[in-house]
C-alpha cells in the first residue's frame, strides 16, 4: 500500500485523508467535513499465483462507505 500513496502523490493525485503523503489543509477539510477516518483507499480485486503457480482470486463487496464518502465529496465546495 505504501508503494500506491508515494506513486500517487508523486502524480499529484494523493490518496484522500493520507496524513503521510497526502495535502494537509484538503485533508483537514475533508476530515472535518465527511465521516471519513482511514485512507481513502479499497482494493475491489486482487490476484495472484500461489505456490503451486495456480491464480487466486478475491473480490471485494460493494463498500457502502466509499459510496457515502463519494456522495459526500460531491456535495463539498473545495477553496483554493
Amino acid at each position: 500500500m505504501h508503494q500506491i500513496r508515494v506513486q500517487s502523490a508523486n502524480l499529484n493525485h494523493p490518496v484522500v485523508n493520507d496524513k503521510k503523503y497526502g495535502l494537509f489543509g484538503l485533508n483537514k477539510y475533508i476530515s472535518k467535513e465527511t465521516t471519513i477516518n482511514r485512507l481513502a483507499l479499497h482494493a475491489k480485486s486482487i490476484s495472484f499465483l500461489d505456490l503451486n503457480h495456480q491464480t487466486v482470486y478475491y473480490q471485494a463487496t460493494k463498500n457502502n462507505e466509499f459510496d457515502i464518502l463519494l456522495s459526500q465529496l460531491n456535495n463539498l465546495t473545495v477553496k483554493t
